[in-house]
């Protein structure tokens, strides 16, 4: 992916947030996983935003093209 430093930091910013609100909730006893991404994901899914390939290894998702 070709993305902006702007969009880059943007991206960096937010996954720090999470990081950092994992150890909060978890007392700093948890790390974030990517998987904890996944119900995020589906939500949009399910809100037809995006949509959701399977293939053999893992999910892929997908911008809808209307």
């Amino acid at each position: 992916m070709n993305l902006t430093p702007e969009e880059k930091e943007d991206i960096k910013s937010l996954l720090l947030f999470l990081v950092e609100k994992k150890s909060e909730i978890s007392d700093g006893h948890n790390g974030f996983h990517l998987k904890e991404l996944e119900p995020f994901l589906q939500e949009l899914v399910e809100e037809q935003k995006i949509k959701c390939r399977p293939t053999i290894t893992a999910d892929n998702y997908f911008k809808i093209n209307n």
